[in-house]
């Protein structure tokens, strides 16, 4: 008989081992999200259901992280406009110096947003709602909705804007035209309007998720069916699940 190679054994290990899986009823999905590097699976249209519109909802929860990564990635390059700009117009040493400490502060803050926002956001709301969508109950929404409240709210604050805090609204863009910075001044007055945008739309997904979950809770519970058997015959008494 033909010798088996190491790697040949390992292969024919895998797939028996899959084929036992298969036959046990047992699927493992193969990692696939993102595509430049899977780490984990992830399919709306496999995995969540149509029915209440749970499947909607996951698509446009998804969409909106896809754009909060990008405002997070449109608020870094607003703090890299301001940084250069800022030290190109220092006309003193000193001044030149400040003006570089300070908006290498807010760039340091842009990237963290960058970096912690949306893996947090993926952690902490998404993928909870992404898992609740596919079962029957979960008893995840109050969470789901406290999570995407406090993202509404550091939204409303990266639209006001605040003052060396690296996020970039309405207030940097005011400051920003009356010092003559008018390229900062117009990437904040667009990422103002971008973060005004997405605070209305995480309402409204807030609202489907609190809906959802009002209406989900709100259904009745399935009886308690009871056979017992006796001498006559079975004896089948029927109960509310508490």
């Amino acid at each position: 008989p033909i010798p088996c190679v190491p790697w040949q054994s390992q292969v024919a290990a895998r797939e028996q081992a899959v084929m036992n899986r298969e036959s046990n009823g047992q699927f493992i999905a193969p990692n696939n999200w993102p595509r430049c590097f899977p780490f984990l699976y992830h399919d709306i249209s496999a995995e969540v259901p149509t029915a209440e519109g749970r499947r909607s909802l996951v698509r446009q929860a998804y969409v909106g992280w896809l754009a909060l990564y990008l405002l997070m990635f449109w608020n870094l390059i607003c703090s890299i406009v301001a940084w250069s700009q800022n030290t190109a117009a220092s006309d003193n040493i000193s001044t030149g110096a400040i003006h570089t400490i300070t908006n290498s502060t807010e760039f340091g803050y842009a990237i963290a947003y960058f970096i912690f926002t949306c893996p947090t956001s993926w952690l902490c709301w998404y993928r909870p709602l992404y898992t609740a969508a596919r079962h029957e109950t979960s008893r995840m929404w109050k969470v789901i909705i406290a999570f995407l409240s406090l993202l509404v709210l550091f939204l409303s604050v990266l639209a006001i804007g605040v003052s060396e805090s690296g996020l970039f609204g309405v207030a940097i863009m005011i400051e920003s035209f009356k010092n003559g910075n008018h390229a900062t001044g117009i990437c904040s007055l667009a990422c103002f309007l971008y973060a005004v945008v997405m605070v209305l739309y995480f309402v409204y997904v807030a609202a489907r998720v609190w809906s959802f979950s009002k209406t989900h809770t709100s259904k009745q519970p399935m009886a308690h069916v009871v056979v017992e058997p006796t001498t006559q015959g079975l004896n089948v008494s029927i109960s509310p699940n508490v």
